[in-house]
Parts: structure tokens; C-alpha cells; sequence
């Protein structure tokens, strides 16, 4: 999972061996090798990257070695946390959020992310769609091995669909563009009316990319 996300091997495949190269990839794969082991739900990790033994974390980006014989990483991913709290409200009826945010589940942070877009989308889909994320507190207590995690969801009003502006049309006629676009004026928001909407335009060949 690591060597495929690392950026070291990404640059001596593409043949970007210098020092600056390796010491450049070597910095940005701290982050990378962190990201993934937050998203497993390991929170006291240690990382390591050395090269030619020298931690790459201490070398100041203008004191590259010309050449690096020798990378060694080193992950020591400590111990897996798991959900002390999930919770994620308010949630729109019909909403499904995945039964690995919930207490005593690895507390991985794409599970959070997870359960915050089905919340969002779950009220975009009743008609709210300015719905969005209002706050997250996470929290990782290191000597239970837990993490609290609390998302507040803002639903935002409930939306009908306005009316429709076509600009930049040269091609065709604009009640022929209506026709083909479908807009549902006036009825209740729904993602999936504007998917569908997207597709017809696609399909005649006259869609344009909304703002």
C-alpha cells in the first residue's frame, strides 16, 4: 500500500534519481506514508526515511546530496485505534451511513470522510442542496488507543430549481436547447435530476460544463 502511493519509487521510475529528486520525494512521502496510516486507523506511528542514513526529514532542501546510494524507510504503525464516539447528525431520513463508523470499528480516517459525504449527500438528495459539513471534532486519546469523532452536519434550506440561463449557444435554437435539457423548473432539488439533465446535453452534443 505504501510503495504504491510513494513518491521515491514514482521518481526512479520516471528516471528522477538525482539527490534534490530523492530528497524532494523522500520529504513529501512523510505525508503520504502518514495519510495512510491515519486512513488504517493507526494514529502513533513512527516514520523513517534515511538516506545514505541520514533521516531525510533533517536535511534542508539546499543541502541535497548530489547522489543517494541508499534509501531505507522504516514504518512502525504503533497501535490500531478505534471509535470510542461516531456520530454524525443530523442525518436525513433514508440516509445510509457504513456500519464501520460506528463504536469500536477501526476509526480510519476514510470512514470519516465516508460518513461525512453520505450525510451531505443524503440531504442534497431530499432537496437541501447547500448541505455541507458544519464542524468536525476528532479526537485521538493515544493512551486508550480511541478516537472521539463528531461531525455536525448543516442541511441548509430545502431547494426547488429556478430557472434556466443558457449562454454561449451559437449552434442551435434555445427552446430546441430547453427541450433537449429537460430542466425540471420548479420542482424540488435532486442531484440526480441535474445528472440526468447533464447526460441528455451530453448525448446531443451541445453540453457545456456548469459554472
Amino acid at each position: 500500500m505504501i510503495r504504491n502511493g510513494s513518491l521515491m519509487v514514482a521518481a526512479q521510475d520516471e528516471g528522477r534519481v538525482t539527490g534534490q529528486d530523492m530528497l524532494a520525494a523522500a520529504r513529501g512521502d512523510y505525508a503520504r506514508i502518514l495519510g495512510a496510516l491515519y486512513d488504517a486507523g493507526y494514529y502513533d506511528g513512527v516514520i523513517s526515511i534515511t538516506l545514505d542514513g541520514v533521516e531525510a526529514a533533517q536535511v534542508a532542501p539546499l543541502d541535497a546530496p548530489k547522489v543517494v546510494h541508499t534509501i531505507n524507510v522504516s514504518v512502525q504503525t504503533g497501535s490500531k485505534f478505534r471509535f470510542s464516539r461516531a456520530q454524525v447528525a443530523p442525518v436525513a431520513p433514508g440516509t445510509v451511513i457504513s456500519k464501520d463508523y460506528a463504536v469500536g470499528k477501526t476509526a480510519g480516517t476514510g470512514t470519516m470522510k465516508s460518513a461525512a459525504n453520505a450525510a451531505v449527500d443524503g440531504w442534497r438528495n431530499v432537496g437541501h442542496a447547500k448541505a455541507d459539513i458544519a464542524e468536525t471534532q476528532i479526537t485521538a486519546n493515544h493512551a486508550d488507543k480511541q478516537v472521539d469523532s463528531r461531525i455536525a452536519v448543516a442541511p441548509g434550506p430545502a431547494l426547488t430549481f429556478g430557472q434556466l440561463t443558457i449562454r454561449g449557444y451559437d449552434r442551435l435554437d434555445p427552446r430546441r436547447l430547453r427541450k433537449i435539457a429537460g430542466f425540471p423548473e420548479g420542482e424540488r432539488f435532486d442531484p440526480e435530476k441535474i445528472e440526468d439533465m447533464r447526460k441528455r446535453l451530453r448525448r446531443s452534443g451541445f453540453s457545456r460544463r456548469s459554472p
